[in-house]
């Protein structure tokens, strides 16, 4: 049985610090179920973090749909510009197009 002071020591231990007790084995501080309770505080402390990464990594994965999507809305308007850019440029051609033939039309 774990006592309550060898649980609040093994709690106040940090991540390495408990890998170091767990390498020390046989000359740790710590001894049988006081040692079993250190190794069972790593994995659950382990567990965390992963669990932390993954939430992290989620929150990355959120925000780069966010930009692509933005990014293609972006796209889509600079799209629809860029199609209004061309008839008005083709407009503009057939404007002067149909001035220049008029000119010419006019002069015979």
């Amino acid at each position: 049985m774990v006592s309550e002071e060898a649980k609040r020591r093994i709690d106040d231990l940090t991540g390495n610090e408990l890998r170091l007790e767990i390498n020390r084995k046989n000359r740790s501080t710590f001894q049988g179920d006081n040692y079993a309770y250190l190794t069972t505080r790593l994995a659950i402390i382990e567990q965390e973090n992963q669990a932390e990464n993954r939430q992290q990594d989620i929150a990355y994965k959120e925000a780069e749909l966010t930009l692509a999507t933005e990014a293609n809305q972006i796209s889509h308007k600079a799209n629809r510009l860029s199609i209004f850019a061309i008839s008005v440029s083709i407009i503009a051609a057939l404007i002067a197009l149909a001035a220049l033939l008029k000119e010419i039309w006019l002069v015979r």
